[in-house]
């Protein structure tokens, strides 16, 4: 079996969002609606020749120059013997959990772990979406107290 292709979800989602391409900064959900609402091919990593759109894009720089207009609608993979829209695969629903910072609970709380817990439990893997602040690039080494640095 083989995986889903990360390259068509990275070059083909971005214009279902209004962006070039995923590596220009996305939410973690635009690409599960992509996923259910059009579907995703199969692939394989970075120069094999797995499924029907292998990884392209190793570098930052070749991600970041990578954009919809890469968007073929066909495999890159000239052995691969589906077509590609034969070889979508779309999913059923995808599920939100939240953090519960809009109740009141911070992300550190008992209940939004023992809900992670909970879930991934129930549901298996999960995407996580992490907002970074301009002190998180001049990061060092230990724990991050301050998320919003005192401007002086």
């Amino acid at each position: 079996m083989h995986q889903a292709s990360v390259q068509d979800l990275l070059v083909c989602t971005g214009p279902y969002q209004g962006s070039t391409n995923l590596c220009n900064g996305c939410q973690t959900i635009w690409p599960y609606g992509w996923w259910v609402s059009f579907g995703i091919v199969t692939g394989g990593t970075y120069n094999s020749s797995s499924g029907c759109m292998p990884y392209t894009s190793y570098t930052q720089s070749a991600a970041a120059s990578t954009s919809s207009s890469s968007c073929s609608n066909t495999c890159t993979n000239p052995s691969y013997p589906r077509a590609y829209l034969t070889d979508r695969n779309k999913g059923y629903s995808y599920y939100i959990m939240g953090n519960g910072v809009s109740s009141g609970l911070t992300t550190t709380s008992t209940a939004v772990i023992d809900q992670i817990k909970s879930d991934l439990f129930t549901y298996g893997p999960m995407s996580v979406e992490v907002d970074v602040y301009d002190d998180f690039y001049h990061y060092s080494s230990g724990n991050i107290t301050e998320l919003y640095p005192t401007v002086q």
